[in-house]
């Protein structure tokens, strides 16, 4: 990526806005992207008279203290702040921890905060939360000498934060240790440490980061003072027996975080896509903002505006695409056939008596694509085809934003490509299939809607790529009608890959999101696994077989209500003709082979 992005790199999320204190000028930019209570990723305006409610309804709330120890293990005892009667008849004990295991254990709850109108609520109400605790804290070490010494504080994702402000407020010591547990990113930015954890919050920070870039911080949010060493953290470093107040706190209650607000923006999963192309110029896109992945996968939010992305769209290369021919007779070596050029089409060993293949490979990909090999290997092994691998290259290894542009220019080429075999040698659209992954799927859908001769008979779009394609936008994108029968199977929907339907049949096998065995957070491996999916479905064993859903609300809502029909995922020869269409889902093994029968139906 040339090009200078404008927004932190942010794992699969982009945090665009944060807060700072009770106003709505305190938030930097105009949108905020928040999680609902599925941990979908939506983005708002914080002009938007929802967002301005979700602020004006915070609650006043009080929070309570839980006491539990050995003497009480499982029914607490709760303890006003300023109510030295309920402590003096608790079993609260400022002389634990003792070796045998003593100590005094406070469960926070601060519902009234957190289950509030929504996340934005409740990421505002975490500063009041933790001026509540540290009251709460004082208060202990003024009536009993509780001593600072041995004083924890633990909290997860936004609890996280509540201890931090716990420890920015406290007025008669330093607390000890505080444990953030995956602490919450969503709203919370890393250039204000003053309105999150941060160093500082106690003699030793430690940050333990499981979700980061997603719903939990991404930077390291902690460097003690007392350990620079953060890269040898070990939780049991600190003898046991020196804690003696542990205070707890509760992740927000997902279960009822209703998202009241009227969301702006599309539903998708870990990250929002904010604008998409049009045409070819910069006026095509409708919004300011776009979200585009780098080399690796991470998302990256920068303004159509910005004159890096001006110069992207300028610097898109001419380029040639090649088309290379494999067949059983040459099925590892390739021959290089030029569209125009009927005496490499004849010395080729290409035979129009045989059902034809195109594999397009997505971004940053070319000719040794590992999709390709595996595809290509698979058809060979099942009988006599003319396998093409398309290799836009020259289109391809470019900056996403270029290349997403340049799928419409290989389509182009590709269609011309088609028609030349036709023209020359007689070759049926009726045994064409057009097969692309992520970026190529938009190629291969160009070519279905330029082709001049005929009429494809299938397109397979494998994880079609999302971003800047808009679904209102089916002229430039895989859509239905590209090819008489498309379908798409759909692994990394939401993030790198498109969510909604996008063909005649979409398949979303587990779902759609994310795949079983990939542990990658960037989507990478669930992206590339729909080339796994049809690649083995090539073969003469266990088919995917999926069942239909209802509608595309039974995916996202993990709760297929089969209608009764089935179909099979990819396969050879495919499902055009035999009426499937609609949304499927299947389950998967979570390795090689991937594919369950249907065994798994229960009809």
């Amino acid at each position: 990526m040339k090009i200078v992005l404008a927004a932190l790199l942010l794992g699969l999320t982009a945090v665009l806005a944060y807060s700072a204190d009770d106003d709505l000028d305190d938030y930097i930019d105009e949108w905020v992207l928040v999680p609902d209570v599925n941990y979908n990723m939506h983005l708002i305006s914080v002009q938007d008279s929802a967002f301005q409610e979700a602020l004006a309804n915070r609650a006043d709330f009080k929070v309570d203290f839980v006491l539990f120890t050995k003497d009480n293990p499982k029914v607490g005892q709760e303890i006003s702040s300023g109510d030295a009667n309920a402590l003096r008849n608790s079993n609260f004990n400022p002389k634990n921890p003792t070796p045998r295991g003593e100590y005094n254990i406070f469960v926070v709850d601060w519902e009234g905060g957190a289950k509030t109108i929504n996340y934005i609520a409740a990421s505002k109400n975490t500063k009041e939360a933790g001026k509540q605790l540290a009251s709460f804290i004082d208060f202990l070490n003024v009536e009993t000498g509780m001593s600072f010494n041995t004083l924890y504080l633990i909290g997860h994702s936004l609890g996280s934060h509540v201890v931090g402000y716990a420890g920015k407020y406290v007025t008669r010591g330093k607390v000890n240790t505080i444990f953030g547990l995956d602490p919450a990113l969503p709203l919370f930015f890393f250039d204000k440490p003053e309105k999150r954890l941060a160093v500082g919050d106690a003699l030793y920070v430690e940050s333990i980061q499981t979700n980061g870039g997603m719903l939990g911080f991404d930077k390291p949010i902690e460097l003690s003072k007392a350990n620079n060493d953060v890269l040898k953290i070990k939780i049991t470093s600190n003898q046991e027996y020196k804690l003696n107040v542990a205070i707890f706190f509760h992740e927000i209650s997902l279960e009822i975080l209703k998202m009241r607000a009227v969301l702006v923006a599309l539903l998708l999963g870990l990250t929002a896509v904010l604008a998409y192309p049009a045409n070819n110029d910069l006026g095509d896109y409708i919004d300011e903002w776009v979200l585009v992945p780098d080399v690796n996968y991470n998302m990256h939010l920068i303004s159509v505006r910005d004159a890096a992305f001006q110069e992207a769209l300028t610097n898109r290369a001419d380029f040639k695409v090649d088309f290379i021919l494999f067949t059983k007779d040459n099925p590892k070596v390739g021959q290089y056939v030029t569209s125009g050029d009927a005496d490499s089409l004849k010395n080729s060993n290409f035979n129009p008596k045989n059902p034809t293949r195109f594999l397009t490979h997505g971004w940053n990909g070319n000719k040794n694509a590992q999709e390709n090999a595996w595809i290509r290997d698979k058809y060979l092994a099942r009988g006599e085809y003319n396998i093409f691998v398309v290799d836009w290259e020259g289109g391809a290894k470019a900056g996403y934003l270029a290349a997403s542009k340049n799928t419409k220019d290989a389509g182009e080429q590709l269609a011309n490509f088609v028609d030349f075999l036709n023209e020359e040698t007689g070759m049926s659209f009726n045994t064409l299939y057009l097969i692309g992954h992520s970026l190529g799927s938009h190629v291969v859908g160009y070519a279905g809607k330029y082709v001049t001769r005929g009429k494809v008979n299938t397109i397979f779009g494998l994880d079609p790529a999302l971003p800047l394609f808009a679904y209102d936008k089916p002229e430039q994108r895989l859509a239905v009608g590209d090819a008489l029968y498309v379908e798409s199977i759909q692994t990394n929907g939401g993030m790198l890959g498109y969510d909604k339907p996008i063909g005649d049949a979409a398949f979303f096998p587990n779902w759609g999101r994310k795949q079983p065995g990939c542990t990658d957070v960037t989507g990478g491996c669930s992206h590339t696994r729909s080339c796994q999916y049809f690649a083995e479905s090539l073969d003469k064993v266990d088919e995917f077989v999926a069942e239909q859903c209802r509608n595309y609300d039974d995916i996202l809502d993990e709760n297929c209500q089969p209608t009764g029909e089935i179909a099979k995922l990819g396969g050879e020869p495919s499902n055009q003709g035999k009426g499937v269409a609609g949304v499927f889902y299947l389950p998967t093994n979570s390795a090689a082979p991937y594919a369950k029968g249907a065994s798994w139906i229960h009809l």
